[in-house]
C-alpha cells in the first residue's frame, strides 16, 4: 500500500478519507492554508507567485478564536482556495469530484477529517493557525499574498456563512438516510447539488453578514 503524504509541520500524513461526509465540505467549505502549503502549491516568491494566487485563492476574514487568557475573540485571516458558482472548491473535479491538488491539497483539507476518522483534530485545527498566526506576527509571504488579494476585492465570505451551509447539506440525504461510506449514483449527486443550490438560496436570504474584518 503506498504511504500517504507526511506533512512535516503537522508530523503526520495527510488523511485518506472520501466518505461523503467529508467530500461535502469540497462543495460549500474548502479548507484553509497554511503558510508551508504555499511552498508546496505555488511558484516561488514573486509576480508568478502572485498571478497564481489571483487565479486560485481568495482572502477570508478566517475563522474566529479565543485568547485562552484574556478570553478576547479575534478573527485568524487565512488564505483560501476559489470557489466555483455552485461554491465548490475550484480545485474539485465536477464529474467524478477527485481533487486535482490532492498530494499538496491545503491542510485545512488534507489534516482534517468531517467523519471523526481522525480524533486528534482540533489540535491539528490549532497548529495550523498558530503556523497562519506566525507568519501574520512576521509579515511574512503569507500575510503580505492575503493582504494583496483583500485590497484586491478577492475575497471569501466568513467561514462561519459556509459552515451553515454545510450543516444543512448534512441533514439531505445520503446523510439521513444511510452511513456516510455510501456512494452516490450521478442522479443522486445531481438530485443533492440541486437542493444544496436551495439551501444555499435560503441561507443567504436569511442572514446578512459584514464581508469587513
Amino acid at each position: 500500500m503506498t504511504s500517504l503524504p507526511l506533512r512535516p509541520e503537522f508530523g503526520l500524513p495527510r488523511t485518506a478519507c472520501a466518505c461523503d461526509v467529508c467530500r461535502a465540505a469540497c462543495r460549500v467549505l474548502p479548507g484553509h492554508l497554511t503558510p508551508p502549503d504555499l511552498e508546496r502549491l505555488a511558484p516561488p516568491n514573486g509576480t508568478r507567485r502572485l498571478l497564481w494566487a489571483v487565479q486560485h485563492l481568495r482572502a477570508s476574514p478566517g475563522a474566529i478564536v479565543q485568547d485562552h487568557e484574556t478570553r478576547e475573540r479575534y478573527r485568524v485571516p487565512t488564505l483560501v482556495p476559489r470557489r466555483g458558482e455552485d461554491r465548490a472548491c475550484h480545485w474539485l473535479d465536477a464529474v467524478d469530484e477527485t481533487c486535482a491538488v490532492w498530494e499538496h491539497a491545503p491542510a485545512g483539507c488534507a489534516m482534517f477529517s468531517a467523519c471523526g476518522d481522525r480524533p486528534e483534530t482540533p489540535d491539528l485545527r490549532r497548529r495550523g493557525l498558530s503556523l497562519v498566526l506566525a507568519d501574520w506576527a512576521d509579515g511574512g509571504p503569507y500575510c503580505r499574498l492575503w493582504q494583496h488579494l483583500w485590497a484586491a476585492g478577492l475575497r471569501a465570505e466568513p467561514p462561519e456563512f459556509a459552515r451553515a451551509i454545510y450543516r444543512d447539506l448534512r441533514r439531505l440525504p445520503p446523510f439521513d438516510t444511510a452511513g456516510p461510506d455510501r456512494l452516490m449514483t450521478p442522479a443522486e449527486r445531481r438530485a443533492k447539488r440541486e437542493k444544496g443550490r436551495r439551501v444555499v438560496a435560503a441561507v443567504r436570504a436569511a442572514q446578512v453578514h459584514d464581508p469587513e474584518l
